[in-house]
């Protein structure tokens, strides 16, 4: 978070709890956007605090398709009173909550034919992949189970290979694969890449 000279107090959490439920409307069903640096949001308010300006700071990334949704919940809420053209740049994510998700699904080490498809992080919906635990009965960790992507001009997933152990009923393979085959990675220059990573894999009790 940065903010300019004469801004009364911090951005937290804390700042945005009122909102809660408006930017988890605005983020809801969202296609999961392939530009996976993190994106700040920039306001600009007024003496009274409401915001006057709300924008993405890249020129060169595509903004996620929420922003306009997000911009209006920001100009809802005010940031309280203070010198006019206050300007605050902060990072808004949102995390929704999966009720049925009894453990959590990670990615790392990702190598590509092409480097160009794994500029950027979070090419997976790790959210979803944690929902789909909730079948495996029992504890499990499993920080090496290799996946194989083959991934198209656009980045997204034509086909992909994974082995599951034997501890995954049938029912949370279908939908592991499902969230698999509907990654997106970066677009690769040369047209196409195979993708490997690992997928780190937690089931709590």
């Amino acid at each position: 978070m940065e903010v300019s000279p004469g801004w009364r107090g911090t951005i937290s959490k804390a700042t945005f709890a009122g909102q809660a439920a408006a930017l988890e409307a605005c983020t809801k069903d969202q296609p999961r956007w392939r530009d996976s640096w993190q994106q700040p949001y920039v306001v600009e308010v007024d003496g009274a605090g409401a915001v006057k300006r709300c924008e993405f700071p890249y020129v060169d990334h595509l903004p996620p398709p929420e922003l306009a949704c997000v911009c209006g919940v920001l100009r809802g809420r005010g940031f309280g009173a203070g010198p006019p053209g206050r300007r605050a740049s902060f990072a808004l994510e949102v995390k929704h909550r999966l009720p049925s998700a009894r453990g959590t699904v990670t990615t790392v080490g990702a190598r590509a034919s092409d480097p160009s498809a794994v500029l950027s992080d979070g090419q997976l919906d790790d959210e979803a992949l944690g929902a789909c635990l909730s079948t495996v009965r029992g504890a499990f960790e499993d920080p090496e189970l290799p996946v194989r992507f083959s991934v198209g001009a656009d980045g997204q997933v034509l086909s992909h290979a994974a082995s599951w152990p034997s501890a995954f009923p049938p029912a949370a393979r279908r939908c592991l694969d499902d969230v698999l085959a509907r990654g997106r990675f970066d677009c690769p220059l040369t047209g196409a890449s195979t993708v490997d990573l690992r997928l780190q894999v937690f089931v709590k009790r």
